[in-house]
């Protein structure tokens, strides 16, 4: 095996942080504003599966975006809301483009980058926070 010259990355939960739940919990919240009972574990259990779906060796590739649309549609029809789930799922990127990295990253990164080349990847999306 050859000299090591490059060195990739995950993006969320490796660099950056994030909270598990939080879009979910979003969601919820614009359904139960409604005045729609949601009981928050059997929700929080449905969600996870679609996304995880759609991300683990799925067979077709769909966009962070064009997830959270179709999920927000699936619960929307679920629980019969009315709500623009489009306009929805670029509220949850705009929150998810938010996410900062974990404290030591930037100097570790730097560190890092003076041996090796660096490469940050995510198997989520091919425009991260829908910026195309």
């Amino acid at each position: 095996m050859g000299t090591i010259k490059a060195i990739v990355f995950d993006a969320f939960g490796t660099l950056f942080k994030f909270t598990r739940g939080s879009s979910a919990r979003t969601i919820m919240k614009h359904i139960m504003d409604l005045g729609i009972e949601v009981d928050e574990k059997a929700f929080l259990e449905e969600w996870k599966p679609f996304y995880t779906s759609h991300t683990v060796g799925a067979d077709t590739f769909m966009t962070e975006r064009e997830i959270f649309f179709a999920r927000n549609q699936m619960l929307y029809e679920r629980y019969n809301v009315d709500r623009d789930a489009r306009a929805d799922a670029d509220e949850l990127l705009s929150e998810a483009s938010k996410r900062v990295a974990f404290p030591d990253v930037p100097i570790a990164l730097e560190e890092i980058k003076k041996h090796y080349k660096v490469f940050i990847g995510s198997n989520t999306d091919n425009s991260p926070g829908g910026r195309g």
